[in-house]
């Protein structure tokens, strides 16, 4: 939940498109199997394709949080089927003890994911998203999903200020 109200909040404020969490059902052919991503994220230029049971095609951005049940699904076959069916953006987000990595990647050349780089402190800028970013550590730490939007969304150390004393 920590990803979808970052996410959430981010799209809500600038405009910028829908976010879903599961259960919320994604067909990204009409050929293909439905998927139900951990999170997904359809931007407003693609919301013609929500409908009130699925998504029909594929979202702009998937998340999946791994599982020890979901090991190879999202490694191998969602991996495969989010590349071919047209998922601009795809996080990978392995929490299991021992495990902890993120791993982003996005459209390529021929349709083909490519890696993503992190930048300096292990901050991951989406190209799916405009202007949303986050800090790799956050997904071990869960920081304050509110303050750690208001970071992303460039509010002030002020109002940040403002907002943690509010909670308190």
């Amino acid at each position: 939940m920590f990803l979808a109200k970052l996410l959430g909040n981010f799209a809500d404020l600038f405009g910028l498109g829908k976010v879903y969490s599961s259960p919320y059902e994604m067909k990204c052919r009409p050929d293909g199997p439905s998927r139900e991503p951990d999170v997904l994220f359809i931007a407003k230029t693609n919301q013609s394709r929500i409908g009130a049971a699925r998504l029909e095609g594929p979202a702009d951005l998937v998340i999946e949080i791994v599982s020890d049940d979901s090991v190879s699904r999202d490694f191998d076959d969602k991996f495969i089927e989010y590349q071919e069916c047209g998922v601009s953006e795809y996080w990978i987000v392995d929490p299991r003890e021992r495990r902890k990595r993120a791993l982003f990647y996005h459209g390529g050349e021929g349709g083909l994911f490519e890696s993503a780089k992190l930048e300096t402190g292990g901050i991951y800028r989406s190209k799916a998203v405009p202007g949303f970013w986050l800090k790799t550590e956050w997904l071990w730490e869960m920081p304050d999903p509110l303050l750690t939007f208001a970071e992303i969304a460039g509010f002030s150390e002020q109002m940040r200020e403002e907002l943690r004393a509010r909670k308190q």
